[in-house]
Formats: structure tokens, C-alpha cells, sequence
């Protein structure tokens, strides 16, 4: 874990980044890089998206507040990630639900911010009738691209009534 720890200290930004990704990959283990991690987000104006990733998959709902607030006020690449990292604490991210609803529903974001907030309600959302309802009802408030999008989510989640 120290040779982690000091990796993500190093000055060459690539070295930070894949360490960043190994930390996710270890998932709970790397429990001792979580506030490296922490303080790299909290700190840069522009840290490596991976960053999130690792946070998420590391430290579960620990870090959400991270999570949310990249996704609030960061650059596109950072919420596209912060998204990701919701969708993969799944139901642990439930409190987040209205924040992601909103990225889908906001026409000023790009639609591959749309189409991940979208992944990430059918896995965060509070049950899948829920979810399938917010995906047809943005349906009706989108371009063509991202309807594509949202129907192809629809029918690659033929249990999301199922989900509890």
C-alpha cells in the first residue's frame, strides 16, 4: 500500500492515473489509499478521472459526497466519471438518485453525460418501475440520439421491473 500511497504522489501525471486505476481495481484492500485519493480530487482543479473511480470502488459510500460533487460542478470527463462510479455502487448510491435524474433530464449536457446518468439510474435507482418511469417520461424531452440511447437502456434492462 505505501508504494501506492507514494505513487499517487508522483509528479508524472500518468503514473498518478494508473495508480489510481490499480488502487479501483483492488477495490476495498486499498482501503489505505482512499484519503490520498480524497485529498487528490478535494485539491486539483483537474484531477485524472480514474480518481473517482478508485474513490467509488474503494471506499463505497464514503464516497459519495466526493462523487456528488463532481458531478455538481466538475468539467464533463469528471461527472462522465463521477456517474460511472454511482452507477457502480448501485444501490449504496440510492441518496444520489435525484442528482443523476437531473443530469438526464438537463439539455444543456452532452449526450453521453445524459446516457450515463441514464445507466446509472437503472443501477441506483430505487426500483425498476421507478427508473423505467423517469426513462420513458425523458423520452418525450429529448433529441433523437438520446431517445436511441434511452431505449436501447430500456431494452437491455428487461428485469428493471424486477429490481428492488
Amino acid at each position: 500500500m505505501e508504494a501506492i500511497t507514494a505513487t499517487l504522489g508522483d509528479g508524472d501525471e500518468t503514473s498518478r492515473r494508473e495508480t489510481a486505476s490499480l488502487a479501483g481495481e483492488l477495490g476495498p484492500v486499498a482501503v489505505g489509499a482512499f484519503e490520498v485519493l480524497a485529498d487528490i480530487v478535494r485539491m486539483e482543479p483537474e484531477p485524472p478521472e480514474t480518481t473517482l473511480a478508485a474513490l467509488a470502488s474503494i471506499g463505497g459510500a464514503r464516497a459519495l459526497p466526493l462523487l456528488a460533487k463532481a458531478l455538481e460542478d466538475g468539467p464533463a470527463r469528471l461527472r462522465i466519471a463521477a456517474l460511472h462510479g454511482l452507477a457502480g455502487l448501485g444501490s449504496a448510491a440510492a441518496e444520489s438518485h435525484e442528482q443523476v435524474a437531473a443530469v438526464l433530464n438537463d439539455p444543456s449536457l452532452s449526450l453521453r453525460e445524459r446516457l450515463e446518468a441514464a445507466h446509472a439510474l437503472v443501477r441506483i435507482g430505487p426500483t425498476g418501475d421507478a427508473v423505467a418511469h423517469q426513462l420513458i417520461s425523458a423520452l418525450a424531452i429529448c433529441d433523437r440520439w438520446l431517445r436511441i440511447g434511452l431505449l436501447r437502456t430500456l431494452a437491455r434492462r428487461p428485469s428493471l421491473s424486477q429490481k428492488a
